[in-house]
């Protein structure tokens, strides 16, 4: 029936009126994924850890999640880095006030230095762990 209004039809941004669509810059949108998923696989690591803590996994397989949540904190503090980099130094397409995007920034800003912050603690706990594990004397 093309003359009966229906609930969508009544909604002023349901034909995509009205809105204006801002493309994101890809580099960022990467960069952000990323970061999201090498935390995602260091808080994995680190449950798998705990766990194996926990059941009594063998030693060797301790010491190779160790290993691995040493290189997934790495991954996390590179790709914060570069987020911040692209905070920094590529400002989105936006048409937001400029307070916005200021407050966006610092937000973003704080989220990837709380990214590093956690990579850094987990590289520090996971080198001092197999050290540890391994003696302090050089065989």
């Amino acid at each position: 029936m093309p003359g009966k209004e229906t609930f969508w039809s009544s909604i002023p941004w349901s034909n995509n009126e009205g809105l204006s669509v801002i493309a994101k810059n890809p580099v960022r949108v990467v960069t952000k994924r990323l970061s999201i998923l090498a935390l995602v696989l260091n808080l994995s690591t680190l449950a798998l850890w705990t766990t194996g803590n926990a059941r009594s996994f063998l030693d060797s397989t301790q010491t190779l999640l160790l290993k691995v949540l040493a290189w997934d904190s790495m991954a996390l503090a590179v790709f914060a880095a570069v987020g911040m980099y692209c905070v920094l130094f590529l400002p989105p397409k936006t048409e937001r006030g400029i307070m916005l995007s200021i407050l966006s920034a610092l937000l973003g800003l704080a989220g990837y230095l709380l990214l590093i912050a956690i990579a850094l603690v987990g590289i520090l706990f996971s080198d001092g762990l197999v050290t540890f594990a391994g003696g302090f004397g050089g065989k």
